[in-house]
């Protein structure tokens, strides 16, 4: 009874963790003209991050959506991109790039920020 009752614990446990989403634990980083923005998928959401002047904001978790095996949709409420998994690219027009970490999105858009501050002259 110990044995069946341990076994039905662990399975109970693991139940979340099956529901998770193939792509948390992964993000991207989307630099286009004038700066950039990135998602980390984690727990079945999106996190947004983006610059805005010479700051990264963050936004909180939002859910996404995998629709077949090709495309995720960044469920935002008025603004729902839609991300091609085979190409990374948004919108069919916008090239992204896989980052392994939240910290390395971070430091990917900071560099479009260092870089933008090294070239501005005010």
């Amino acid at each position: 009874m110990k044995t069946l009752s341990s076994l039905l614990l662990v399975l109970l446990l693991s139940i979340p963790a099956a529901w998770a989403g193939s792509v948390d634990g992964k993000g991207i980083y989307c630099p286009y003209d004038g700066g950039a923005h990135g998602f980390w998928f984690e727990d079945g959401k999106s996190f947004r991050s983006y610059i805005e002047g010479y700051e990264i904001i963050d936004f909180d978790g939002k859910p996404y959506k995998e629709l077949g095996t090709e495309t995720i949709e960044v469920l935002m409420g008025h603004w729902n991109p839609t991300l091609n998994r085979r190409t990374l690219k948004f919108f069919d027009d916008i090239q992204c790039y896989l980052v392994k970490t939240r910290s390395e999105l971070h430091q990917e858009l900071q560099k479009i920020i260092d870089a933008a501050k090294a070239e501005n002259k005010l």
